[in-house]
């Protein structure tokens, strides 16, 4: 027997080093809640309308029949429609879902339901006011008898979407006294579009007649944008020759500059806003 017996060491395995314990949070257990708390709802008839996408026709015998009912206006393009409210609310927006604009029926139930008191008044508004929208204005030229004779050294150019039809001879008058003492032409460039195409319709077909007739004007309906140019107006006044002055008629500045690189000095004349007595 073997008193010293050889002996085979073991590698001890390393044993992974201990994580300290993690630091244990406590948290506060929140009470619970007894039942769902309800919304509160906001008062309907306090709150007024909003409707869209609703026509021009539309918008303006709405904004009539509510305004006469006493309440705030105010457009709402997010719905291209408008809103009738108290004070300053903006009100939830109600919208047609059955394609294109809302027919009349319907802004007719949505008012009568929310503001009681605009009802009749829309009723006689709808009914008085044209349902068909007017027609385009055709594209071309339209002049008095004196323009093709006239040789002016100064053009008065009108932006027809800005000249008001009411009072119209007063408003050539004072825009003709800028340059008095020169031959004087107008030139007048309109939207096919406006939205005063009715009343412009009726003007070029009696141009021989009223305020017109005596002057040497050219009216040119144009689009807004053709061949590169911003402005018909801009085009129609580079293409008479002999004329050093122009009176804009307008409140667009980006026209003006477009008139001052057409023509050496520019005056500007701006049409009157409110309706002439």
């Amino acid at each position: 027997m073997k008193i010293f017996q050889k002996t085979r060491k073991v590698a001890k395995k390393k044993s992974p080093p201990q994580k300290k314990p993690q630091q244990e949070v406590y948290a506060r257990a929140a009470a619970p809640t007894i039942g769902k708390k309800k919304k509160r709802k906001r008062p309907q008839k306090d709150e007024g309308l909003a409707l869209g996408p609703l026509t021009a026709r539309q918008r303006r015998c709405v904004a009539a029949a509510a305004a006469g009912a006493g309440l705030a206006v105010a457009r709402r393009p997010d719905v291209r429609g408008v809103q009738a409210a108290q004070g300053k609310r903006r009100p939830r927006a109600e919208r047609w879902r059955g394609g294109g604009e809302a027919p009349d029926a319907w802004v007719q139930a949505r008012v009568a339901a929310v503001v009681p008191g605009a009802a009749a008044a829309l009723e006689r508004a709808l009914a008085a006011a044209p349902a068909t929208a007017p027609p385009f204005l055709p594209l071309g030229d339209v002049s008095t008898a004196a323009w093709a004779t006239a040789t002016p050294t100064a053009l008065v150019a009108w932006d027809g979407d800005q000249l008001r039809l009411d009072g119209v001879a007063a408003t050539l008058e004072a825009a003709e006294a800028l340059v008095e003492g020169r031959a004087v032409a107008h030139v007048v460039c309109l939207n096919p579009r406006g939205p005063r195409r009715r009343a412009w319709a009726a003007q070029l077909a009696a141009l021989d007649r009223g305020p017109w007739a005596a002057r040497a004007v050219l009216i040119r309906v144009a689009e807004s944008r053709c061949d590169g140019v911003k402005s018909g107006l801009a085009r129609l006044v580079a293409e008479r020759p002999g004329v050093d002055v122009v009176v804009a008629a307008t409140r667009n500045k980006k026209l003006l500059k477009e008139l001052e690189a057409v023509v050496k000095r520019v005056v500007v004349y701006t049409p009157p806003r409110k309706k002439q007595r």
